[in-house]
């Protein structure tokens, strides 16, 4: 009796152990499967670190480039004003020319008829 009593305990014994066993198994094969993702997230994160510099790099790239074509603006603005003003000054000259154009055209007329009063006179003069 003794005998079966321990040979039992001992078979129980052995089925906790080979339990046991597998369950430690099952929980090393789920460490290693972690182990193995975490390895994969690392690589992953490394992977977006890299690309998260290269965005910033094209956004420094991009901010500068903005910054450049802002300048040129700035630059293209001036020069506009700048050859308004020489605009308006021509418009000024054009205007003074044109002023004196028809003083001298009055005076053209005027000295048209002058002649013309010369000539006639001279005419009844001769005659």
């Amino acid at each position: 009796e003794n005998s079966e009593s321990y040979q039992r305990k001992f078979e129980e014994a052995k089925k906790m152990v080979s339990s046991k066993e597998n369950e430690i198994q099952s929980w090393k094969s789920n460490f290693e499967n972690l182990e193995k993702e975490f390895e994969k997230g690392k690589k992953l994160a490394t992977e977006f670190k890299k690309e998260i510099e290269n965005l910033k790099k094209i956004d420094d790239d991009s901010t500068n480039e903005r910054k450049k074509a802002n300048s040129k603006v700035e630059t293209l603005e001036k020069e506009a004003e700048n050859i308004k003003k020489i605009n308006q000054n021509f418009q000024s000259e054009i205007k003074s020319l044109n002023l004196k154009l028809s003083n001298q055209s009055s005076e053209l007329k005027e000295l048209q008829k002058l002649k013309k009063n010369f000539e006639i006179e001279k005419l009844s003069v001769d005659q």
